[in-house]
Formats: C-alpha cells, sequence, structure tokens
C-alpha cells in the first residue's frame, strides 16, 4: 500500500512560511496601535485648544458666567493650572501609551501627555510632543491676559539658510530688528 502524506521538510516550509507572515503582520499592527495612538493624542490636544477658548470666551461674553466647572468669571485672578487640569482630569482622559495615566502632565516628554503651562498672567499654553520629536504649542489667551498694545517689538531672524523678504508694517509701535548669522 502506497501512503501519501507531507513530508518533515514540505511542513517545515509551512511552519516557517507561516512564522514570517505573522512576523510581519505583528510590526504591522504595532505600527497601526502607534499611529492610532499619536492621533488620538493629537486629537485630545485639539479638542482640549478648542474647549479652552470655548471656555475663556463665556467669560468674556457673560461676566457672571461660570467656567471650568466651578471657577466664576467676575473673579479678579485668572484660573490657575490646577483649576484647568482638575477640568480636565474629571472627563478622565487617560494617556493613550499608558493608560494609568491621565492625559494631563507636568512634562510633555512624557509620550501621550499634554502640559499646560501658564507663561504670563492669563494667557496659557497646551504642548504635546508628537512622533517626529516635534513639540507642538498652542497659545491661549482669556480675559485675564495682559495686552500692551504700546510697546516695541524686537525681532531676531534666525538664518536657516533661507533668503527672508521682511515688510514693515506701521502698527505705530518702534520696531528694532537685528540680523544674527550662526
Amino acid at each position: 500500500m502506497n501512503k501519501r502524506a507531507f513530508t518533515l521538510i514540505e511542513l517545515f516550509i509551512v511552519v516557517v512560511t507561516i512564522g514570517i507572515l505573522t512576523a510581519f503582520g505583528l510590526v504591522a499592527f504595532n505600527n497601526f496601535l502607534n499611529t492610532t495612538k499619536e492621533k488620538v493624542t493629537e486629537n485630545i490636544y485639539i479638542n482640549m485648544g478648542t474647549s479652552l477658548n470655548y471656555e475663556f470666551s463665556k467669560c468674556i461674553t457673560n461676566i457672571s458666567a461660570t467656567i471650568l466647572n466651578d471657577y466664576k468669571c467676575n473673579n479678579s485672578i485668572p484660573p490657575d493650572i490646577l483649576t484647568i487640569e482638575n477640568f480636565y482630569s474629571k472627563n478622565n482622559i487617560k494617556n493613550p501609551y499608558d493608560l494609568s495615566k491621565n492625559i494631563i502632565g507636568k512634562d510633555p516628554c512624557v509620550v501621550g501627555t499634554i502640559a499646560i503651562q501658564t507663561p504670563s498672567v492669563g494667557s496659557y499654553t497646551i504642548t504635546y510632543i508628537n512622533k517626529n520629536n516635534q513639540t507642538i504649542i498652542t497659545n491661549i489667551n482669556s480675559k485675564w491676559s495682559t495686552i500692551n498694545a504700546n510697546t516695541s517689538n524686537s525681532w531676531t531672524p534666525i538664518n536657516v539658510g533661507t533668503s527672508n523678504c521682511w515688510t514693515t508694517i506701521n502698527t505705530g509701535a518702534s520696531n528694532t530688528w537685528t540680523i544674527i548669522n550662526p
């Protein structure tokens, strides 16, 4: 009697082929997961900027409004960072790269973390670092922001190997231009 079956070599080739396809599949799946996590972080960052602008605009249109869950617009001082962080923490938004951490953190260099800072009174910045190690910053002003229109401006062009064309616009302020060659 003649029995037909796979040889050991044929079985080995099938197992190796399945292993190679699985390895490629895992790499592609990991790339997909990382891209998804980056997109989630970017979308949360964009939505955070939009919602902060919305909250602060309530104070401009109605001085007796309440923003950020319980902050009164008629307060003479702007909300502190902790108030803003608590506003977002109550929504329980997690860091897509580490679900044990909140999305809001002190250090934007931690992957998937968005940091909120206040560079000047009533002004806020939200920052995160994207997958290309670029720091993405949005500045948000509020009704408490200090704006001084009668200041002088100092511009420092940085030579990046391209030519710059500057057009002077009369804003009523005195401008000082400094060119730095590295």
